[in-house]
């Protein structure tokens, strides 16, 4: 089996920041999205790491590491921190050890239209799961705050039946793109889908979702394989938390 891989520093940065919601994704004339459904009732596979399963504690940390940016500035401001003697990169964090991740955590009702994720360097062990993945977490106290979504990239293929799958076809018929498959118990095939349409209430802009049976609910995890066909990424969501952080 291939090896996970670190993803270099540069390319971590060089790119737009990433925000909650499904994997980043376009529709352009050569490569249309059909929505298929399958209509599995499946939460799919499940975080393999006990302390960053969706509603467990973190300890909250003072300084926000996003992704994305320009690699310039954020080395900038990286050597900033540094002389400063404040943080200037994220704790890695040990899933074998007793202690709660230390994340920066966002308070409930922050005037954003998109909540960003913070990295989430991880101490690896075996091939179960890459070194760098993404979270979310919401404010509970002063001292702590619980996940609210959460990003891997594990090596094997998604379990159990989803609820909706993207997929991307060129107009031969081709895959132009790796499909996106959505595992949504607790909303119906309908929802999920149309959750994906272009209007102010969507998977990724919670704050247009103004009324109540518009909002995606419960638990819901996006798959997509990576480009360079080696491992999927997992992209789990509380979507009960999240919406409470805007209403």
């Amino acid at each position: 089996m291939a090896m996970l891989g670190t993803t270099p520093l540069s390319a971590r940065f060089a790119r737009q920041p990433d925000y909650v919601g499904p994997p980043i994704f376009r529709e352009e004339a050569l490569c249309k999205i059909t929505v298929v459904r399958p209509g599995g009732q499946s939460a799919g596979t499940a975080i393999p790491i006990p302390a960053l399963r969706l509603g467990s504690p973190v300890a909250r940390a003072q300084e926000s590491f996003t992704t994305g940016g320009s690699a310039t500035a954020n080395m900038a401001e990286m050597a900033r921190r540094k002389a400063a003697g404040l943080p200037f990169e994220p704790q890695i964090f040990d899933p074998a050890a007793a202690a709660m991740p230390a994340i920066f955590a966002a308070e409930a009702g922050t005037p954003q239209l998109a909540l960003p994720y913070q990295r989430l360097p991880l101490k690896v062990s075996g091939n179960r799961y890459a070194p760098d993945g993404m979270i979310f977490a919401q404010a509970v106290s002063k001292t702590t705050g619980r996940i609210a979504a959460l990003v891997l990239t594990l090596p094997a293929a998604p379990v159990g039946r989803p609820k909706v799958t993207l997929m991307f076809r060129s107009p031969s018929g081709k895959t132009c793109q790796p499909p996106i498959q959505v595992y949504a118990s607790a909303m119906t095939t309908a929802q999920v889908a149309g959750l994906f349409d272009h209007r102010p209430c969507g998977w990724a802009s919670l704050s247009g979702c103004t009324a109540r049976s518009d909002r995606p609910r419960g638990r819901v995890l996006f798959a997509r394989q990576l480009r360079s066909g080696i491992g999927h990424e997992y992209r789990w969501m509380d979507y009960d938390l999240l919406t409470a952080h805007y209403f």
